[in-house]
């Protein structure tokens, strides 16, 4: 590594014209306060995840920041998973939705307005061992009751993911937050409203197809109308929620957070 050397570098965020000295190249831009590390190959300024003490143009400290930000993830094939699984893989995605707000921090400097995502034990309690607890309790007793605790514990999860999230990029700008997720309420209608009248297009039809009973009437198109809308909003309020996070987390990363 070469020592002694001086280099003249721009901040890609605000281009302010750097120095780099004595072969430190990781420092802080002085007009825009991010972190940045020059890339010897790239001979370039990068973005770095670092807390970095920067006085009189040199670096005297620097120290890993231990935060995380959640992974970014991308909707849809999560949701023909979920069609494929009759509805398995949507388990298993809100599980990971949940899992990267629990590994997302709170910076409050830079997340001004934000409210604190609770982090592992207090707003998810662990989901896997809850599913896990059910399903044990339920063996013992009734297959009955499996069915309503397992379904309680799901529900109750969506509302957490929702809310959650809503609540932390509600107060905040656009320049860390571009998008707003939608309130747990806009999800949690529409999937009720959806199940109802599931429960009453699928009972209908096949008793008309198979039995021959002409139950087929208003009230059928009805509920098919609502289940085909409330279906949309539902997959409409997943796919929000992913873009609202993904770019909550690139805002994030742009300002030094890894």
């Amino acid at each position: 590594m070469v020592r002694n050397e001086t280099i003249y570098a721009r901040c890609p965020k605000c281009n302010a014209n750097l120095v780099i000295m004595d072969g430190i190249y990781v420092i802080n831009c002085n007009e825009c306060n991010i972190n940045l590390e020059y890339d010897l190959e790239m001979r370039k300024l990068e973005i770095l995840g670092r807390k970095v003490e920067f006085v009189s143009g040199k670096v005297i400290k620097s120290t890993e920041i231990n935060s995380t930000l959640g992974s970014s993830r991308r909707y849809f094939p999560y949701l023909l998973l979920g069609i494929v699984t009759l509805g398995v893989g949507l388990i298993f995605y809100m599980m990971k939705n949940l899992r990267d707000l629990e590994e997302h921090e709170t910076h409050s400097k830079e997340e001004k307005g934000a409210q604190p995502l609770l982090q592992s034990g207090e707003t998810f309690l662990n989901f896997h061992q809850i599913l896990q607890n059910r399903i044990f309790y339920s063996v013992r007793y009734m297959a009955m009751l499996c069915v309503i605790t397992i379904s309680y514990d799901l529900i109750t999860a969506a509302e957490s993911k929702y809310s959650s999230l809503y609540h932390h990029l509600k107060g905040q700008s656009k320049e860390t937050a571009p998008i707003k997720s939608p309130h747990s309420a806009i999800f949690l209608i529409s999937f009720i409203l959806y199940i109802v009248s599931i429960a009453i297009v699928l009972p209908t039809a096949i008793t008309d197809i198979v039995y021959s009973i002409p139950l087929v009437g208003l009230t059928f198109y009805i509920a098919a109308g609502v289940a085909g809308a409330s279906f949309l909003v539902v997959l409409l309020c997943g796919a929000i929620w992913q873009k609202a996070f993904n770019e909550h987390v690139k805002a994030m990363r742009k300002l030094g957070y890894q």
